[in-house]
C-alpha cells in the first residue's frame, strides 16, 4: 500500500494554515484539492510517486501538470517494462519529450530505443495509440517508424491492370518490415491507423514512402532540439559554456539585470526534485530555507539540465542527476561566500540579483584559477619529486572539474572529492602557495637545475634509482656538500664523510639550532615562503640523521640524503 504523508502546510489563497502532519489513506487523497493533490505528489519519490499517479482518481491530470523531465525520470527509475500505467496517462507533449530525451545519439534517431517506446504505446490501448499518433509532430512520428519499415506506392509506369489489382485489394502501398521481432507490432499498428483513420493512415503511408532519410532526420533533429532548448535542455555547443571563465576579480552581481525564466510547459509546476542534495548548513542553504518562488526552481532546474548536457549525463538517470545538482550547490555556495564574506545578508543580495549560472560559473572559476595553477606545477622540473601526497594534491586540481585532495590536510583520508566551500578553496590556495614557492626555489634560486628521473645517474649509491627519491633528498644533499666544503649540489655525499657530517649538524642528537635557523632565512631571503620548505626538509636530518649515534651512520637507514657507497 502506499504511504502517503499529509505535510504539516496547507496554503489558502496569501495564507499558511499549519496542521498535524500525518498519514493518510488513498481514499482521504482524493478527497483532497487538487493543488494538495498535486503538492503531495511533487514531495513523494520513486514506487510511491509512480502509485500515487496511477491510483489516482484525475493521474492523467496530475501527471500532466508534472515537468515532463519530472515524469521522464520517473519512467526510468521504475523502468520501462513497469511503467506502462504512467505512460497511458501522460500528455502527447510528454510523451514527444521522452523521445526526444531518450532516443537520440548524437545527431542520430536510436531505433532500438525508439521500439522500447512504440511498445510502451502500444500496450496502452488502442485509444492512447490513435490519438497519440494523431496529435504527435508529423515528422518525429515518419522518422520514427520509417527506422522499422520500408513502404513503396505505386510506380508511375505501373499498369492499369495491376494498379486496378492494388485498390481492390486494399493494398495500395508495400510495407516491407525490416525485423520479424517488430512484424506482429507494426503489423497491428498499421491495421489500426487503415481501420480507424483512413485519412491519416494513407497520410503516414506517403511519409513513409516519399521523404528522403538523411533530409527527414536533419529536419526532426532540428525541431528536437528546438523542443529540449524550450525545456531546458540546450544543445552540447551550448551547454558547454556552463563551464567557462568568469573573472572572479571583475564579477558583480549588482550590474546584472535578471530576468524571469521562460518554460516551454505551460501551467506546469516547477519540479523540486533539484532540491534533494542541497545542504542544509551551508550558506545556500539557509538561503534556500527562506524560501523558493516557482521562476528560481525553474532557473535552478535548467541549470541541472545545462550541467547534464555538458557533462554527457543521462537525463533519465535519476543518481547522476542528482549528482549535477550537487555540483551545482557547490559552485553557487563557493560563489555566494566569496561575494559575502560568509554574511547571510550579502550573500542574499548577491542571490536575488545574480543568474544562478553566473554564480556557478563564478565558483566554478575560483577552483579553475587553481587548475592552472597546479597544471604549471605538473609541468615543471620538481612535479616528480614531491611528496606523494603533494602529486596526488596537484593531480586532483589539474583535473576538468578540479577536486580538493584531503590528504594535504589529513593524510589519513587521501580522497579526492569536489570543492564545497570557500575554505576549500583558500585551503588549496595556501597549499599551492608552497609549491609555486618549492618550483621557485629549485628553478630559479638554486645554483643547480633538476634533472627527469630517468636521467639521474645513482650507480653505486642509496638510494639505487631515482623512484621515490623527494625534493628535500636533492636539497639536503646539496646542503650537505656544501657543509662538506664542496659545490652547494645534489651530488651523492661518500659514506666516509658521513662521521664528518654528522658532526657538523648534531647537537646533542639534534639538529644544530642556529644552522636551521640561518638556512631557513638564506631560502626565505632568495624566494618567499620557501623557508618552509627548508624548516621541513631539516627534520628529516633531525629525525633521521641526528638523531643517530656516530656508530650507527648506515646509510641504508638514513633518510634525507643521497650517498655514494661504492
Amino acid at each position: 500500500m502506499t504511504r502517503i504523508e499529509l505535510p504539516g502546510e496547507k496554503r489558502v489563497g496569501h495564507l499558511t494554515l499549519l496542521r498535524e502532519p500525518r498519514s493518510i489513506s488513498p481514499r482521504e487523497f482524493n478527497t483532497l484539492s487538487f493543488a494538495e493533490r498535486l503538492e503531495i505528489v511533487q514531495r513523494t519519490t520513486g514506487a510511491d510517486k509512480y502509485r500515487l499517479l496511477v491510483e489516482a482518481d484525475d493521474g492523467a491530470a496530475l501527471a500532466r501538470r508534472l515537468p515532463a523531465q519530472e515524469v521522464f525520470s520517473l519512467i526510468k527509475e521504475v523502468g520501462m517494462d513497469d511503467a506502462g500505467d504512467l505512460l497511458a496517462i501522460s500528455s502527447t507533449e510528454q510523451l514527444t519529450a521522452f523521445i526526444d530525451l531518450d532516443c537520440w545519439r548524437g545527431d542520430s534517431f536510436d531505433e532500438e530505443a525508439g521500439l522500447n517506446w512504440l511498445k510502451m504505446l502500444m500496450e496502452c490501448g488502442e485509444e492512447k495509440v490513435l490519438t497519440t499518433l494523431d496529435e504527435m509532430d508529423y515528422g518525429l512520428l515518419v522518422l520514427w517508424l520509417k527506422k522499422h519499415v520500408a513502404v513503396t506506392g505505386p510506380d508511375e509506369h505501373e499498369e492499369e491492370d495491376h494498379l486496378k489489382e492494388r485498390l481492390a485489394n486494399d493494398r495500395i502501398y508495400d510495407i516491407q518490415i525490416k525485423d520479424s521481432e517488430t512484424d506482429k507490432l507494426l503489423t497491428s499498428l498499421f491495421e489500426l491507423l487503415k481501420k480507424e483513420n483512413r485519412d491519416f493512415y494513407l497520410r503516414l503511408m506517403e511519409g513513409l514512402c516519399w521523404e528522403l532519410d538523411t533530409e527527414l532526420e536533419e529536419g526532426v533533429y532540428r525541431f528536437r532540439n528546438s523542443r529540449l532548448s524550450d525545456l531546458g535542455f540546450p544543445e552540447p555547443n551550448e551547454a558547454f559554456g556552463v563551464y567557462s571563465w568568469i573573472d572572479p576579480k571583475s564579477y558583480d552581481p549588482a550590474e546584472t539585470r535578471r530576468f524571469p525564466v521562460e518554460t516551454g510547459e505551460t501551467g506546469v509546476a516547477a519540479p523540486d526534485f533539484v532540491l534533494s542534495t542541497v545542504i542544509p548548513e551551508n550558506l545556500l542553504g539557509q538561503l534556500l530555507d527562506r524560501g523558493l518562488d516557482n521562476d528560481r526552481l525553474w532557473e535552478l532546474t535548467f541549470l541541472v539540465n545545462k550541467i547534464m548536457i555538458a557533462d554527457r549525463v543521462d537525463p533519465g538517470d535519476r543518481e547522476a542527476m542528482t549528482a549535477s545538482a550537487s555540483i551545482l550547490y557547490r559552485y553557487v555556495n563557493i560563489a555566494l561566500e566569496h561575494l559575502s564574506g560568509g554574511d547571510v545578508d550579502e550573500a542574499s543580495s548577491a542571490y536575488q540579483a545574480a543568474y544562478l549560472e553566473h554564480l556557478f560559473r563564478l565558483g566554478f572559476s575560483l577552483t579553475l584559477r587553481l587548475q592552472w595553477r597546479a597544471k604549471k606545477v605538473k609541468a615543471s622540473s620538481i612535479a616528480p619529486y614531491l611528496d606523494p601526497l603533494f602529486q596526488d594534491f596537484v593531480q586532483a586540481l589539474a583535473q576538468r572539474k578540479p577536486q580538493f585532495f584531503e590528504g594535504v590536510e589529513e593524510p589519513a583520508a587521501g580522497q579526492a572529492r569536489p570543492f564545497a566551500t570557500l575554505e576549500d578553496v583558500h585551503c588549496a590556495e595556501h597549499w599551492m602557495e608552497h609549491l609555486e614557492a618549492q618550483q621557485h626555489f629549485f628553478e630559479e634560486a638554486l645554483p643547480f637545475s633538476m634533472a627527469p628521473p630517468e636521467l639521474v645517474d645513482l650507480e653505486g649509491c642509496i638510494p639505487d634509482s631515482a623512484e621515490g627519491l623527494k625534493l628535500s633528498d636533492f636539497f639536503l644533499t646539496a646542503l650537505a656538500n656544501k657543509l662538506l666544503g664542496r659545490q652547494f649540489a645534489p651530488h651523492p655525499v661518500p659514506v666516509e664523510d658521513l662521521p664528518v657530517l654528522h658532526e657538523k649538524i648534531s647537537r646533542n642528537g639534534r639538529l644544530d639550532a642556529d644552522l636551521r635557523k640561518k638556512t631557513v632565512q638564506w631560502a626565505e631571503s632568495l624566494v618567499a615562503s620557501a623557508g618552509d620548505f627548508v624548516d621541513f626538509s631539516l627534520d628529516g636530518w633531525h629525525k633521521e640523521f641526528c638523531a643517530l649515534k656516530p656508530d650507527q651512520l648506515d646509510p641504508r637507514f638514513i633518510g634525507g640524503l643521497i650517498v655514494k657507497v661504492a
